[in-house]
């Protein structure tokens, strides 16, 4: 495994710590349904942010759209969306680096 597939890993796994700690009013069987969801999810997670990387939009869409569907209140799969959406039709630069720049503040 690369360095940079174990850090998409240990990212997608504090987001799933993110996530069980807003959710503490749920009870233990939905926290838990919710963190097994995710990891359902992880290797086509990862898939989306290959693709990302690799500036493939449309295929990284369709894996954050599959990642939506099981998990749409989720807003690191939202804002993936959005950003491959916004690619799709206004490619970043040629140097482009893998980094977001944000338009507005």
């Amino acid at each position: 495994m690369s360095f940079i597939e174990q850090e998409i890993i240990e990212l997608h796994h504090l987001h799933i710590l993110m996530s069980v700690k807003s959710a503490q009013k749920l009870e233990s069987g939905q926290r838990e349904e919710k963190i097994n969801l995710k990891l359902d999810f992880l290797e086509t997670f990862q898939e989306g942010l290959k693709a990302y990387r690799k500036r493939q939009w449309k295929k990284g869409l369709s894996k954050f759209k599959e990642c939506q569907k099981a998990a749409p209140e989720d807003l690191v799969y939202q804002m993936y969306l959005e950003r491959c959406e916004n690619f799709i039709t206004q490619s970043p630069p040629k140097n482009w680096n893998g980094v977001y720049e944000f338009q507005e503040k």
